[in-house]
């Protein structure tokens, strides 16, 4: 599986950076320290340090950072398939095993965050390998359950969020010897992660500062604001468990009927707690995006998987090789859409971002001067800043309603370029299209008696 994973993904990775964030990871292999402000920020807090670092040994084995990080993706998606048949033979045995690893290799989401350098599938390894850990070590004695709480405090050096997303399912392990138990396991998770904190915190002006910043950063995820806020984090999580499973996504709710009604009741309590904690994560207080949800890819297999093998065994002998067979076609969809599909979760959009990158890159070097020329930027700006470092780039900012909000753009700049197709840009103001393969370039002339502003939530002009 880990081969296979492995070849499927080579042909289709991203050439360039894939986003903001990756952006921030590639500045933090150069050099490490964690802040708030954008350009300050290598990476963002609380800083994934050992995930910096499996990228900068990425890159220097490819000898390019966006490669390395990508190569890091690669590898951990690839594992992530391979851990998953390996826990889902010891938990339901092979024919789940064999639906499990299917799913995994065949799930868009897994597969697209694979091809680009972000962290999402070594959370999805991590929260697969260290909750089936946890799991194995709480039906074993103290040694057990005090090394899987020192490898649950190590792999939260690549995701801190692994700290809330597996808490209850380490309790849950940790408690079982009682006090004295609990008490080894705290402790076990603690020293671990000193492995962690101490360099992060040396590298970022001190701990105290460091988790300082950390906690700021938590804060400024923060807590839903009201029905809307979580009606769109709901949607974003569904989205998501969606983008794994596409067409067998039904089998979700059969496993789960299958689980409390079969043969594998046991593996309720482990399921639950791998599972829920991270949906009520996303949902009620922070997902961003969609990949979050990757950090229950493994488990969300594997109750598919029981969905299917309760589909084939409740069926007739006759039926049997018919739904077995459509199970398959179920789990293929998922593998074809990415391939074949020109939407999100897609090699096309993968495609697609490497082009457009390129070309708005490529033309703004060959038509404007840097010295006479701005670039404005929303999504895009961390990736202007890398890739145009020569040029002066503004974060556009978000405008609630009404009002002028004034841009701090070089005096020089007589000509504005727009990075992203995002900004709005008030009807009003000439802008000569420049026509590229995905989309145009927008480029505004400043003139001299006038400035560039976010007039009511759109880019216009104001009086210098």
């Amino acid at each position: 599986m880990f081969v296979v994973a492995i070849l499927l993904r080579l042909p289709f990775t991203s050439r360039v950076l894939f986003a903001w964030d990756s952006v921030l990871y590639a500045r933090a292999i150069e050099y490490f320290r964690v802040a708030l402000a954008p350009l300050e920020s290598r990476p963002h807090p609380p800083g994934y340090l050992f995930y910096v670092l499996a990228g900068r040994a990425g890159a220097t084995l490819t000898g390019e950072v966006n490669s390395g990080l990508v190569l890091v993706s690669i590898v951990a998606g690839a594992l992530t398939c391979a851990a998953g048949y390996a826990m889902a033979v010891r938990l339901a045995g092979p024919r789940v095993a064999a639906v499990t690893a299917a799913l995994l290799v065949a799930s868009p989401l897994l597969w697209e965050y694979s091809e680009v350098a972000y962290p999402y599938t070594v959370l999805a390894l991590l929260a697969g390998a260290v909750g089936f850990a946890l799991w194995e070590a709480r039906r074993s004695g103290m040694l057990a359950r005090v090394a899987a709480s020192a490898a649950f405090g190590l792999a939260s050096g690549f995701r801190q969020d692994l700290f809330v997303i597996l808490g209850p399912l380490w309790l849950f392990a940790a408690s079982k010897g009682g006090p004295r138990a609990l008490a080894a396991s705290t402790a076990a998770v603690a020293v671990a992660s000193l492995a962690w904190l101490i360099p992060s915190g040396l590298a970022s002006g001190g701990i105290d500062t460091y988790l300082q910043l950390s906690i700021a950063e938590a804060a400024g995820s923060g807590i839903g604001e009201g029905t809307t806020q979580y009606g769109r984090d709901l949607a974003l999580t569904l989205i998501g468990i969606a983008a794994q499973l596409l067409l067998a996504t039904p089998l979700l709710f059969v496993g789960a009927w299958a689980m409390v009604r079969g043969r594998h009741r046991e593996l309720a309590p482990l399921l639950l707690l791998w599972t829920v904690p991270a949906v009520v994560l996303y949902v009620g207080i922070h997902i961003g995006s969609w990949p979050y949800t990757l950090s229950i890819a493994v488990p969300l297999s594997i109750v598919a998987g029981l969905g299917s093998e309760a589909m084939v065994v409740a069926a007739g002998r006759v039926a049997r090789a018919a739904i077995a067979m459509g199970i398959g076609a179920t789990v293929v969809t998922g593998g074809a859409y990415f391939l074949l599909a020109d939407g999100q979760f897609t090699a096309h959009e993968i495609r697609v971002r490497d082009r457009s990158t390129a070309e708005r890159v490529a033309t703004i070097r060959e038509r404007y001067r840097p010295t006479e020329t701005v670039i404005l930027a929303v999504p895009g700006y961390m990736l202007a800043v890398r890739y145009l470092p020569e040029y002066a780039a503004v974060l556009v900012p978000a405008s609630g309603g009404a009002g002028v909000t004034a841009l701090d753009i070089p005096t020089t700049a007589t000509v504005a370029v727009l990075f992203d197709a995002e900004l709005g840009l008030d009807s009003l103001v000439p802008a000569v299209r420049v026509a590229l393969s995905d989309g145009d370039l927008r480029v505004v002339s400043v003139p001299p008696d006038r400035r560039l502003a976010v007039v009511n939530g759109a880019l216009s002009f104001a009086p210098r």
